[in-house]
């Protein structure tokens, strides 16, 4: 049996497990939240209170360090630490908030004690978002992304995304759609493999759409499956689309649990298909994911996340097969 039957296979077994692990037929009041719902609604910005102390927080960001280590067959060990300053947002009425994202990453490479190269990331995205009725609300975001490299090789990202959801009962749905704009500095390639020279690939347009489908089985599980996809809008076998194109999509079908002492844990399986470049080369990438999260205080959430992570090659050779694991750890602030 391989991993994609592996993977399909437990994720039939735990939808199903969660259909009947709580038959409550009962509307829940409230959605499990995880770190990484920014894009979701989720409901209604809170009126304000008459108690200061207890009024609606309008600040919400992660800050902590996310890391991942990686082993290829032809390549040996990639490592990368990033340490988040934030990562969130600040409502200032009912329809407007901005997020934000400020962090530096660290990369090294095949075994090796020395930092091979460092970036500093940004991102600034206002956002206009309405509740329309009780039921439906929708929201438009336009952001600008910036990785600036110790190596030169650096991007820039303008960005447009819509997205709506929809409430029936106990089902939520949620759409995004997203256009891209970057620029973006490469280290270029000949016969003999990497060059030192950087090239620039300028005006690099990138559409990307998402669904999200969430059943609220109780208040204390919740399950459903997301679905994404993205191309390169120029997918010519002509420079410079040839070496910029792009294919990607995306199934993670998900099982969120509130369990001991508050704990809310979320595992989902990842499956994903990608390719790109000249000879349309990629691999096949199978995710196995636990996050967890536990309120410590009315201002502050422990965010505890590990995933296990594994890609082959459908075609060429580039870096090999490999494997690997991701971690996440920090706190949720909010005020």
């Amino acid at each position: 049996m391989d991993k994609k039957q592996i993977a399909f296979g437990i994720s039939a077994l735990v939808l199903s497990g969660a259909v009947f692990a709580n038959a409550d037929n009962g509307i829940p009041d409230d959605i499990l939240i995880m770190e990484g719902d920014e894009d979701t609604i989720i409901a209604p910005p809170p009126k304000n209170s008459s108690s200061a102390s207890k009024g609606p927080m309008r600040t919400h960001f992660f800050s902590g360090i996310e890391h991942t280590e990686t082993v290829f067959t032809e390549s040996g060990k990639l490592s990368n630490t990033s340490f988040v300053l934030a990562d969130g947002s600040t409502r200032f009425n009912e329809n407007f908030r901005l997020r934000y994202v400020l962090s530096e990453s660290h990369s090294k490479t095949k075994g090796s004690t020395d930092d091979k190269g460092f970036s500093i990331n940004y991102r600034i995205a206002p956002r206009y978002e309405k509740w329309v009725n009780p039921n439906f609300s929708f929201f438009i975001e336009p952001s600008f992304y910036r990785r600036s490299t110790s190596d030169g090789a650096d991007n820039t990202e303008w960005q447009i995304k819509p997205g709506a959801q929809y409430a029936l009962g106990k089902h939520i749905f949620f759409v995004t759609g997203e256009y891209k704009n970057l620029n973006r500095k490469r280290y270029a390639r000949d016969n003999n493999g990497w060059s030192p020279e950087i090239k620039e690939d300028l005006d690099w347009e990138r559409v990307n759409g998402e669904i999200n489908y969430t059943y609220r089985q109780s208040r204390q599980l919740n399950w459903g499956i997301n679905l994404n996809a993205g191309t390169t809008l120029d997918n010519a076998d002509t420079a410079p689309a040839i070496f910029t194109r792009s294919n990607s999509y995306n199934v993670r079908p998900f099982v969120r649990i509130r369990h001991l002492a508050g704990v809310t844990t979320e595992f989902n399986v990842r499956y994903g298909h990608s390719e790109s470049g000249k000879n349309w080369e990629g691999s096949n990438n199978l995710d196995y994911n636990i996050n967890s999260n536990k309120q410590l205080t009315r201002n502050v959430r422990l965010v505890a996340n590990f995933g296990y992570v594994t890609s082959e090659r459908h075609t060429g050779v580039g870096w090999g097969d490999s494997e690997g694991f991701k971690t996440k750890l920090g706190l949720n602030f909010s005020f």
